[in-house]
């Protein structure tokens, strides 16, 4: 999985400089058994949450949001 991520994350920010949106900083990645959400911690750390189907979404995406400076912080 931690092979796999930065490679997502290359895609979505070529996604992003094209469009001129910028960098990423979350994605959200819905699979048939649940959600992967990645977010960037920092200049050179990534998160990647797992989880089932009826995880609540916009709790984990407000955690997500709220605690990556922290989390970014102790890496």
């Amino acid at each position: 999985l931690a092979a796999r991520i930065p490679g997502l994350v290359a895609s979505a920010d070529e996604i992003g400089h094209t469009t001129q949106r910028g960098e990423m900083r979350l994605a959200l990645v819905e699979h048939e058994l649940g959600y992967a959400i990645v977010s960037s911690v920092g200049d050179d750390a990534l998160l990647c949450v797992l989880t089932d189907p009826s995880a609540d979404l916009g709790m984990l995406l407000f955690d997500v949001r709220r605690h990556r400076q922290a989390i970014a912080a102790i890496l």
